[in-house]
């Protein structure tokens, strides 16, 4: 089968072209030629792109070096092969040098074909070459763009024979993060760049490598700058081949492993954040049913001692007694709304305002709870933004983080109190914070005081965890931040060191609109408290219960009450008389003091609601019941306070 080929001949005469066709026919050619004899037409010819030029070496009109030499100049690669009928052993070489792929003579052109054969060969050989060299560049471009944009490393290790690795290549993120090259590292940096509490795992990896398994691991390193970072790594072995593929017992031999490793220390970070949260939401559900049970027995508690106090026929020492008792029931109630406010459970008494203002009203009290060797520093932002907080719990939140910090600086230090305006969500390293995205308010409290190690810093927040002496704290204060911060939408995080101090940062969400509000008045300022209304009680607190008749009966009030939420409604369908207010517990067996409400008002409309519990999470009062009154009620109470609460919600229904 004869082979096509596009010819191009610049030759004079006529006859000497059609011997050099009969030629390439008579090789297994069948050329598609054209003749061309002027300098003009060979142009013409070459924007056809023939697949050979054979040129005699002298024409009238035109030379064949000279055709050479515009076959170079236009950057063509054709390949070029020079006839001539006398060519000096001298002017082939030249022609040679010139870029010509051949020469012959016109009396010897038996190998014709063979020699174009050749120079088409080599020429697409030429181009294949060119196109593989030019495509790994381009693909090496490609791997350099994207290792270097990539978070991910690579890299090779070549296993030597006495089990050593030996780092050949790694991408250039490797060594930006690492802070070491791959001298470095070979040269005995992988033991420092491993950290110490994972050298175990690292070992089983190794051997796992080693027994010609693939292996993905997550382990920290230590970078040349002592940062640590997580990485996960995976890892797959290549066996050697030929001669020394095996291992003494007959098992193939690991010569290299291929490996990619993903910085993944932000990803742990909120793992962490989530376990933490996760761990924190549960003990504040235990602490917040602690209470709610609690609450209700140092309402009893508190109760009857109050009443025994205002006995009149109490000896001196029995009322000191009872004063006694009244105090511990008192700080006892402390350590539950503490509880409370730890599980994000207690009912905040929320405002817009500035956290400037609630700084700057604590600023004098503050100097003088941190001493004098100890220096304060207030940097506010001049527009930190509202938020939306109970002032009096910030206030607590505040207090709680600065005595802390007095308490790490026994020697004298500084304390530093900023406010700030952040965006959060707008650069990667707001992915540490788990917050939705948008502007936030920020409180910082820095100690220059002893600081906390890793593990300390990890348990601030439990309650009852304190570093303090017996005696000098209850573990509740920070807890009782972390809760506060968390139900008033916000976040609070803690930077420390052992021996370099340590930093509170608290996150609000910003308010978008609206204007800060001046502090609330003083509720309960009436002078009459007693009266003759009539009150249906449902508490299921036997004790609670009955101390709340003795309360409200003694300030003349006609008391129902009961434990049961049936019954409950049983009484308002018999009672043939007004019942003029309901109190009742939200948290009840069967339905909750809500649907109770609903179920009573729909049979006594007029009726007021007054809510009480002890696990004030429970709060939730649906709109429809809102217009029969939504007064809360927090357990414990004191019975002033319980009959100071119902007058005012009387004396309000009679004024509307």
């Amino acid at each position: 089968m004869t082979e096509r080929v596009r010819v191009l001949i610049v030759e004079d005469d006529p006859v000497d072209a059609e011997l050099i066709v009969r030629e390439l026919k008579r090789g297994g050619l069948d050329p598609e030629w054209v003749r061309v004899q002027t300098e003009e037409e060979y142009l013409a010819q070459l924007e056809t792109e023939p697949e050979i030029i054979l040129s005699d070496s002298n024409l009238p009109l035109f030379d064949g070096f000279e055709a050479l030499d515009l076959l170079q100049k236009r950057g063509l690669d054709i390949p070029f092969i020079l006839v001539s009928g006398r060519l000096g052993e001298d002017v082939a070489v030249e022609a040679m040098k010139r870029g010509a792929s051949d020469y012959l003579l016109k009396d010897r052109l038996a190998r014709l074909g063979e020699a174009v054969r050749r120079a088409i060969d080599q020429r697409r050989l030429r181009v294949e070459r060119t196109w593989a060299v030019g495509a790994l560049r381009q693909s090496e471009e490609r791997y350099r763009l994207v290792s270097e944009a990539s978070s991910d490393y690579v890299y090779s290790m070549r296993v030597d024979a006495d089990k050593t690795f030996t780092c050949e290549w790694m991408t250039d993120p490797f060594t930006r993060i690492t802070g070491y090259n791959a001298e470095e590292l070979n040269s005995g940096g992988w033991e420092t760049l491993c950290h110490p509490e994972d050298v175990g795992i690292a070992a089983q990896h190794i051997d796992s490598l080693l027994a010609g398994e693939s292996d993905v691991i997550e382990i920290r390193i230590v970078t040349k700058s002592k940062q640590v970072r997580w990485l996960r790594i995976y890892e797959r072995p290549v066996f050697a081949e030929g001669s020394g593929s095996v291992e003494g017992d007959g098992k193939p031999r690991v010569e290299r492993i291929y490996g990619a490793a993903q910085d993944i220390t932000i990803q742990k970070e909120l793992e962490e954040q989530l376990l933490q949260s996760r761990k924190m939401e549960a003990i504040g559900q235990l602490a917040g049913g602690v209470a709610h049970d609690f609450n209700n027995l140092l309402t009893v508690i508190c109760g009857y001692g109050d009443l025994m106090k205002k006995l009149p026929s109490l000896s001196g020492e029995a009322r000191e007694y009872a004063e006694e008792i009244m105090e511990a029931a008192r700080r006892a109630a402390q350590l539950t709304r503490q509880l409370l406010a730890f599980g994000r459970r207690q009912v905040l008494q929320s405002r817009t305002v500035s956290l400037n203002t609630v700084v700057a009203g604590l600023e004098k009290m503050l100097r003088r709870v941190i001493g004098e060797d100890v220096e304060l520093r207030t940097a506010y932002d001049a527009s930190p933004g509202l938020v939306k907080i109970d002032p009096g719990q910030f206030e607590q939140v505040i207090m709680n983080l600065v005595v802390n910090a007095r308490d790490a600086m026994p020697k004298g230090g500084l304390l530093t109190i900023e406010t700030a305006k952040v965006d959060i969500g707008r650069s990667s390293s707001d992915q540490q914070i788990m917050l939705p995205a948008g502007q936030y308010a920020t409180l910082a409290v820095s100690d220059t005081g002893s600081g906390m190690d890793t593990q300390t810093a990890a348990r601030v927040f439990e309650p009852f965890f304190t570093t303090k002496e017996l005696g000098k704290g209850t573990g509740l204060g920070l807890a009782m931040a972390y809760g506060i911060v968390k139900q008033s939408g916000g976040d609070i995080r803690v930077n420390t060191k052992a021996g370099k101090g340590t930093t509170f940062s608290i996150y609000l969400p910003c308010v978008e609109r609206g204007v800060e509000a001046p502090a609330e008045a003083r509720p309960f300022d009436l002078q009459k408290m007693h009266g003759t209304e009539t009150i249906l009680v449902l508490e299921d607190e036997s004790a609670l219960r009955t101390l709340m008749r003795q309360v409200l009966s003694r300030a003349g009030h006609t008391v129902l009450d009961t434990g049961d939420p049936e019954e409950a409604i049983r009484m308002c369908q018999r009672h043939s008389g007004e019942i003029d207010l309901f109190i009742t517990d939200m948290v009840l067996p069967k339905l909750s003091g809500p649907q109770v409400a609903e179920q009573v008002l729909a049979i006594r409309p007029r009726m007021r609601v007054i809510y009480t519990s002890g696990y004030p999470g429970k709060t939730h009062i649906p709109s429809r019941l809102r217009r029969y009154g939504t007064t809360f009620f927090e357990k414990p109470f004191t019975p002033d306070t319980l009959v100071q609460r119902v007058r005012a919600v009387l004396d309000a229904q009679r004024g509307e």
